[in-house]
């Protein structure tokens, strides 16, 4: 059985069998909306579960489904989906295969053998904006880029300031004079993305801008292009 989250309905189609016409029959069909469809996938399988799922869940439907993945897996009748790995000179086509979405599984970056590695020092006068939703991977980001030289960071973090890790963390930077500005609404509109920069461009001319994004909100658009657009109109120091 093989499973979609159906283009503007939020429902989940199986490839199970059809009515008339080609049409999806409706006992395969369920509400993504909820956890209902778990259920539906069980009995519409024999309760031998999915050979491929391909999902655009978030939330607590999401975690529930990487469980179910999770004990698949270990139990052995879960294979995870195959990486694309590109070459270290080809980040820009990463970029545009994540802001597409046209790939499966991960998109890896494989450095040259042979590559020799830059030490880069960054400006304390200059901004960063740092995109990584709730990722805790941005966060060791930010830590390597005040270690290089950075005062001044834009950093879109979709968790509250004061929990955690994250607090935390904020407490460290501002001990090593770092000006760190959280922002927490979201970017998945060009206008919200224009703002964010225009925020950076106030702290410093940005100089550098990283996303760290695995968003999986259902109809939500990655920022990727959004940045990309926005940057092209407002960061003209970008290196």
């Amino acid at each position: 059985m093989k499973t979609e989250e159906a283009a503007g309905n939020n429902s989940v189609s199986s490839g199970m069998p059809m009515g008339g016409g080609g049409v999806v029959a409706n006992n395969y069909i369920g509400n993504s909306r909820n956890d209902s469809f778990i259920q539906m996938v069980k009995e519409g399988t024999n309760y031998k579960g999915c050979e491929l799922v391909v999902s655009c869940l978030s939330g607590k439907l999401m975690e529930e489904l990487r469980r179910m993945v999770s004990e698949g897996i270990e139990a052995g009748h879960v294979r995870p989906l195959t990486r694309v790995t590109l070459a270290g000179r080809e980040v820009s086509r990463a970029a545009r295969m994540l802001a597409s979405g046209y790939h499966r599984g991960r998109v890896l970056l494989k450095p040259e053998h042979h590559a020799t590695l830059l030490k880069i020092t960054l400006s304390d006068s200059a901004s960063y904006a740092v995109v990584c939703g709730d990722h805790e991977l941005g966060l060791e980001l930010i830590d390597r880029l005040i270690c290089r030289g950075a005062k001044k960071l834009l950093v879109h973090y979709k968790q509250k300031c004061e929990l955690g890790y994250l607090k935390a963390k904020l407490a460290t930077w501002r001990n090593m004079d770092a000006n760190i500005k959280i922002v927490e609404h979201d970017l998945q509109t060009y206008s919200n993305v224009l703002d964010y920069l225009q925020q950076s461009e106030e702290l410093g001319h940005v100089e550098g801008i990283f996303l760290i994004d695995e968003s999986n909100d259902i109809g939500g658009e990655s920022p990727a292009e959004h940045l990309d657009e926005a940057a092209r109109k407002l960061c003209m120091s970008l290196k």
